[in-house]
């Protein structure tokens, strides 16, 4: 896992594409999917209700809407994004899970994840590790990216997509993809390699070399 010292970090990675620097919409999902069907009762589910900085981007906000034994509620939770610290935590005393309090819940049973993609024709996408919000300890942490993927595009030309990148920091590994608008179908794996995503011919270039020496 490719880790951030911080949620402000991890959100600006995710929020910016490494090869057209443009911005990347941002999507956000909660957890547990435990919570979502337990035996007991199918009407449990979990749902991002909001989740997004405050004006001034001090505080990262998040609301999770819960509905578990048919009754709705929910909570809410403010981030100091550079610390990490949950600053404030507004709970319902009512919700227990499995007879115990939230505060109480080791390890943290509530999460989310940021999923990233960027509007322009690269479409490099971004997928995060579920980041833990500790309410006991006050503290949202496991700041990481778990996949990252580039399309890179034949932009002289076709403007065909001539290799998928996908950055898996799960497992260490890199997969480049060659496509047929690049000469041929194959896909390499290799260890983690950075790769110049910004600098368009020098991608290119450490690209073809991968495959002309694979």
């Amino acid at each position: 896992m490719k880790e951030f010292a911080s949620l402000k970090e991890l959100i600006s990675y995710c929020a910016l594409c490494p090869q057209c620097q443009g911005e990347r919409e941002l999507d956000f999902g909660v957890f547990p999917d435990e919570f979502l069907y337990p035996t007991s009762s199918k009407s449990n589910r979990v749902s991002a209700k909001y989740l997004g900085y405050n004006e001034d981007e001090t505080l990262f906000n998040i609301i999770i809407a819960a509905q578990y034994e048919y009754q709705a509620y929910d909570l809410a939770f403010k981030v100091d994004p550079t610390t990490n610290q949950i600053v404030e935590c507004l709970l319902v005393p009512e919700l227990k899970i499995e007879g115990q309090e939230l505060t109480e819940l080791e390890p943290p049973y509530f999460s989310f994840d940021v999923y990233g993609r960027c509007k322009n024709s690269c479409s490099s996408t971004v997928q995060s590790a579920e980041v833990l919000i500790d309410i006991r300890n006050k503290e949202v942490k496991s700041l990481g990216i778990e996949t990252e993927t580039i399309h890179i595009n034949d932009y002289d030309h076709t403007h065909d997509v001539l290799y998928t990148v996908k950055q898996d920091y799960a497992s260490s590994a890199t997969l480049v993809h060659r496509d047929v608008y690049a000469g041929g179908v194959d896909t390499l794996r290799l260890e983690l390699i950075d790769l110049p995503f910004s600098n368009y011919t020098e991608l290119l270039r450490r690209i073809e070399l991968l495959f002309a020496y694979s």
